[in-house]
């Protein structure tokens, strides 16, 4: 207790207070902000019981804000309280303002993250259309006329393999990446953009934004350096996912289909960039585009490239093209488009595109476009990003984020009736930004950026465990070569029992990589929003 004291001049002195006393209110902001962060961010339940659609990017939110509200009452208290001098309180303020203007004038640029973290950018940087100039400035060479395609070259032709359905042949991978380290055959910047490579001829070819155009682009599969550009004006910008084109291109052939996310789709000449044709998707359905662009990678089935661009006016919600001259053979559905590619599949023996739009999975006939079926499977702004993968007994499976969960399919043909019959839903599986692969009766996926096995029969989670962010991956033999959202490199044996990391290597840097991995052979290409790199991986 304080108590007041006689000094020798006969006056009084003022109590004194202990500390604890004096900072009580100081004491119980941090007290409870810290309590609060440590709860945040050791558990999801706060995040899972208010926005469950957002839980893992709603964590980040609530930290962020719980830190801004107690330093915000901190200085509030600090600017009224008389516990603290008028010369402190200016020199704290006097701080912050200088702090602020000095990142107002450092920062260049502020880049969000799958889960609302931020990247920032500083102005003494060199911007990334600087770097791929530099860097081709020093690699520039006279182009060839054409390009000797190499029959023999490694092959990647299709987003996430051949099916799509991420699984991919070739020689068992050797998974101690400690005593068997990946060998880089190159490294190089690269233009913007979260589509991913593809591989033929011994080219790699990509889609990417350049300062003001989005660029197809061929570069040497054994240097790295362009062979040929193709540009078009355009420029997709969206703050919160970031800027440039999405969809992966598609090699048939000698032929390339590349699509932009403004919805413009060209045919290029493998060899040489050469266009043969061009259309612009969007303004043929009679569309708006959507949030976050044009993502679906053209499908070719014999002379058709099929393509979502979503349409409710002219019920062009998927449409076909035809191969040769770029017309258009037919329309069909009327749902607005999704972020899933079409993919081709044999169900009730009759061979049908699948597309995974934003009002759920539906079935189109190959030849005339007709919507044979459909099952509603809608989520949040219509985010449906994952691939719908055909399992055994004509099955399908389609998983989306949001806390929209998964849903297994029986799709049956009655006489001339489609049905589509939900054999289970459950939301052990929440793909938020990739695609999920069906092995040996078991499903294995990002759920919400943790790799999860669930089992294919029933749904039910066999295993969650290794957290690769909003990453993407394919199958090899029994291994998931996953690229994770933070750039590294990550072999996980595909085994229902277990969850095994069997190796883990970084590879790229500056987060966000969602681009799709092209492996074929021993080579595995990666890349990001900012560079690319070729690996040599030890194989068996």
């Amino acid at each position: 207790m304080s108590s007041s004291e006689t000094l020798n001049d006969g006056s009084k002195s003022t109590p004194s207070h202990p500390v604890w006393r004096r900072f009580f209110v100081p004491i119980i902001i941090v007290v409870l902000v810290g309590g609060f962060e440590i709860v945040n961010w050791t558990t999801n339940v706060t995040a899972e019981k208010l926005v469950p659609q957002f839980a893992t990017s709603a964590q980040t939110v609530f930290g962020r804000f719980a830190f801004i509200l107690g330093l915000g009452l901190l200085l509030g208290w600090m600017l009224i309280t008389r516990q603290v001098t008028r010369a402190v309180k200016l020199q704290v303020f006097g701080a912050i303002a200088l702090v602020a203007v000095c990142l107002i004038v450092s920062i260049r640029q502020i880049e969000n993250t799958g889960n609302n973290n931020y990247v920032i950018h500083w102005r003494w940087e060199k911007t990334q259309d600087q770097r791929l100039a530099e860097y081709q400035e020093s690699t520039s060479s006279p182009a060839p006329a054409s390009f000797v395609l190499d029959a023999d070259a490694p092959k990647f032709t299709d987003f996430l393999g051949l099916n799509r359905d991420g699984i991919v042949d070739g020689p068992a991978l050797k998974t101690d990446l400690v005593a068997h380290p990946p060998k880089e055959i190159w490294r190089r910047p690269v233009g913007g953009g979260y589509a991913g490579c593809v591989l033929s001829g011994g080219l790699a070819i990509a889609i990417e934004q350049r300062e003001e155009n989005e660029v197809v682009v061929a570069m040497d599969l054994k240097t790295g350096k362009d062979v040929w550009t193709r540009s078009y004006p355009g420029h997709f910008k969206e703050d919160l996912g970031g800027n440039g084109p999405r969809a992966t291109p598609t090699i048939v052939g000698n032929e390339v289909f590349a699509l932009g996310a403004s919805g413009l789709l060209v045919c290029l000449d493998l060899a040489s960039g050469q266009e043969k044709w061009q259309t612009n998707i969007l303004s043929d359905a009679d569309a708006k585009n959507i949030q976050w662009g044009m993502s679906g990678a053209p499908l070719v089935v014999d002379n058709r490239v099929i393509v979502n661009p979503g349409g409710e006016k002219l019920n062009c919600g998927l449409v076909a093209y035809d191969r040769t001259t770029g017309k258009k053979l037919w329309c069909g559905g009327k749902s607005p488009a999704g972020y899933s590619s079409p993919a081709l599949a044999s169900l009730a023996d009759t061979k049908q595109a699948l597309i995974f739009d934003a009002w759920g999975l539906a079935g189109h006939d190959l030849n005339s476009g007709e919507e044979l079926w459909r099952f509603d499977f809608k989520t949040f702004n219509g985010i449906n990003v994952g691939q719908p993968i055909t399992l055994p007994n004509n099955q399908v499976f389609v998983s989306a984020g949001y806390d929209a969960g998964a849903v297994l399919l029986n799709v049956k043909l009655d006489g001339a009736t489609w049905t589509a019959e939900q054999v289970w839903k459950s939301k052990t599986m929440k793909c938020k930004m990739g695609s999920c692969i069906y092995h040996e009766g078991h499903i294995y996926g990002l759920d919400d950026g943790i790799l999860c096995c669930i089992d294919a029969t029933n749904g039910k989670r066999k295993w969650k465990s290794g957290r690769y962010g909003h990453g993407q991956f394919v199958l090899r033999k029994n291994v998931l070569v996953i690229q994770a959202e933070s750039g590294d490199l990550a072999l996980v044996a595909a085994d229902p029992e277990k969850f095994t990391e069997l190796a883990k290597v970084p590879v790229l840097g500056g987060g966000k990589t969602w681009n799709a991995p092209a492996l074929a052979g021993n080579l595995l290409l990666l890349r990001n929003h900012f560079e690319a790199v070729l690996l040599e991986l030890p194989t068996e």
